[in-house]
Parts: C-alpha cells; sequence; structure tokens
C-alpha cells in the first residue's frame, strides 16, 4: 500500500482526552522566583489590530507585554533571544525547536494563536515543564467557509473567468451545479464537520474518511463513509482537514494524485505539507486531475511552481483571516496564557502523548 493510502489523523476526540488526562503532568517544574510582574512575548502578528481587548487584559493584569519587532512570521534564529526572562509566549505559527526553547530560559507557556502544532517540539516543552495551549475552535467555520468560497470558485470557474475578461477573452464557461457533484472530505474534525454542514444545503453527496468516524455525523448531514482510497477515486472535490504529523506527511501525492478522476478538484486549507507541491504541479500540467485550490503551502509566503499553473486557485494562508475568527483566537490566547501563569488550568491545553 502506498504511503498516502496509510493516512492517520490526530483526531478532536484524542486531543480531548490529551488534554483531560495530560495537563497535570505538564504544570511547569522548574522553581523560578515568583513575581508579580509577568513578562509576555507576543510573536503572532498581527494582535491586537482588530480588537484591542487581548492586549489589554494582558496589561490589566500587571504584564509587561513585548510585540513582535519584525511585524511578521519570526524566524527562530530571531525569537531565541527575544525570549530570555519571558514567562509566557502568545506564539504564531513560527517553528518553536529545541533549539529556540532552550534559550527559554523562564518560559512557562506556550498559547497559540490558532490550530497548527507541528512546529513546536512537544518533547522540549515537556522536559522543560512548559505548558502548551491552542485556540481550535475560534478558526473552524472560518475556515471551513473559505473550503466552500475555493469549491464554489472551481465549480463555476469563477477565478478562470475573472483572469480572461481582464485579457479581454469573453466566454462563459459552462460549471457545474454542486447538487450533481460528490465531495470527499478527509478528515472531519472540528473543521470537516462544519465543511459537510455547509455543503449538506446544496445537496451534495458526501462522502468522509476519517480513523475515528463519528457516525452521529452520517443522518445528520447524508455522509457516506468510506475508505481514503475509494473517496479518492469516487469524489469530484477532495477537501483536506487532516493535522499534519509524520503520517499526513505528503498524504496526497503521485499516487493518491493519480487515483483521483481527470474531472476532480483537490482543495487544501489544512497544513501545506500535507499535498506534495511538486506533484500537484506535474498533475495538473499533465491532467490527471482538473485543478486546485490551495490556502497553504510547504514554505510560506509562497513562491513556488504553482504560481505558473492557470489551474490552480491560490490564497495566502487565510483561512481564518475573518474579523470574529481572529479576535476570538487573539481573546482566548491571552486568557489561557495568564491563566497558567496565575496557576489556573487553561481551557484548551495540548499534549504530545
Amino acid at each position: 500500500m502506498s504511503k498516502g493510502l496509510e493516512m492517520t489523523a490526530v483526531t478532536s476526540a484524542q486531543q480531548r482526552q490529551n488534554a483531560q488526562t495530560g495537563y497535570e503532568s505538564l504544570r511547569p517544574k522548574r522553581t523560578t522566583p515568583k513575581t508579580s510582574i509577568h513578562r509576555i512575548f507576543v510573536s503572532a502578528y498581527p494582535f491586537g489590530l482588530v480588537d484591542s481587548k487581548p492586549l489589554d487584559i494582558l496589561k490589566k493584569a500587571g504584564c509587561k507585554v513585548v510585540l513582535n519587532p519584525y511585524k511578521r512570521k519570526i524566524k527562530p534564529e530571531e525569537e531565541k533571544d527575544l525570549l530570555q526572562g519571558i514567562d509566557g509566549l502568545i506564539a504564531g505559527t513560527e517553528a518553536l525547536n529545541g533549539e529556540v526553547l532552550d534559550r527559554a530560559d523562564q518560559l512557562r507557556v506556550i498559547s497559540r494563536v490558532g490550530v497548527g502544532l507541528d512546529g513546536i517540539d512537544f518533547s522540549v516543552a515537556r522536559e522543560r515543564g512548559i505548558v502548551v495551549t491552542y485556540t481550535p475552535h475560534a478558526p473552524a467555520l472560518a475556515v471551513a467557509e473559505l473550503t466552500i468560497g475555493m469549491i464554489l470558485d472551481l465549480a463555476r470557474m469563477i477565478t478562470k473567468a475573472d483572469r480572461d475578461i481582464r485579457k479581454g477573452i469573453w466566454s462563459k464557461y459552462m460549471g457545474r451545479l454542486l447538487s450533481e457533484q460528490t465531495v470527499g472530505i478527509i478528515g472531519m474534525g472540528r473543521i470537516g464537520s462544519r465543511v459537510a454542514r455547509l455543503l449538506s444545503a446544496f445537496g451534495c453527496h458526501i462522502l468522509a474518511h476519517d480513523l475515528d468516524p463519528n457516525l452521529t455525523l452520517s443522518d445528520m448531514f447524508s455522509i457516506e463513509w468510506v475508505s481514503l482510497k475509494n473517496l479518492l477515486k469516487k469524489s469530484d472535490f477532495v477537501t483536506l482537514h487532516v493535522p499534519l504529523t509524520d503520517k499526513t506527511y505528503h498524504l496526497i501525492n503521485v499516487a493518491t494524485l493519480s487515483l483521483m478522476k481527470p474531472t476532480a478538484f483537490l482543495i487544501n486549507t489544512s497544513r501545506g505539507p500535507v499535498v506534495d507541491e511538486a506533484a500537484l504541479e506535474q498533475s495538473l500540467r499533465n491532467e490527471i486531475i482538473a485543478g486546485a485550490a490551495i490556502d497553504v503551502y510547504e514554505r510560506e509566503p509562497y513562491s513556488g511552481p504553482l504560481l505558473h499553473q492557470e489551474k490552480a486557485v491560490l490564497t495566502c494562508h487565510m483561512g481564518a483571516a475573518t474579523t470574529r475568527s481572529r479576535y476570538l483566537m487573539e481573546l482566548q490566547a491571552a486568557e489561557d496564557c495568564l491563566r497558567v501563569l496565575q496557576g489556573k488550568r487553561p481551557k484548551d491545553p495540548i499534549l504530545m502523548i
């Protein structure tokens, strides 16, 4: 069986169990002197621009807040010097490897703004007694809605029509009714299940694949649970909603793309490395599949060959970029950071088991 067909996903159920059973084991072990002023570094950018409340509650609690001086995604070599003497980190998507965390001499909590945790070295965090939290619920609907937008864009060739009309080409492209399409959802956690709910209004036939299927969703949204191989073979649209793990890395590759229909489309709003971008570009060029819509990439900002592929619709990792979702993500990250520093249980701790 090919590597792609060995897909596994960390389900929301497993994450809940991790949070319930493992939080106490990650309470900070170091005996740093207690101080009334906590120093918090906010590497996430932007932060506090949509609404100042996340920053305000930190300052009201007496914290000294240091903002990201680069005003962009910070690099590990930049961050490691900024973490010295810091008690709490409100993190973006940057890599927090062992070298970075080893320089964080007082760090007690990493509070992630968002969901992706693949950049954090959990073994070092556990060894150093650093609690890690994230904000899994706030961005879910925004990412699901962007996914629907991408499906509609591909089905009705909206981006293609826009590109052509700017070139002086006036052509009414014949698209597809979603009610006649089969949509395959890989990963039925918080985001995948919301995609299914939104799609149900269009009358699509929905196929789903997950290692721990929530069968209660079957009747709610008329979902058919299938193997990954069958989902790829039967779907007109394949949308990815899995975390990045060793087994989901390049889940979509030459082998799995070859299983898809030549008329099928791929959508990725999950994690960039889940898709082998070179294999995807080759499949589009050779008409193995009809098109793709991609929001996340192996390296960001993206500068790869898909930029020159007319059959690819590309966006800039903006799945969670709605004002409401961003506000809720920042607010929870700030609140959970404070909870840990005050010796309280955070809302959403996450562990590496």
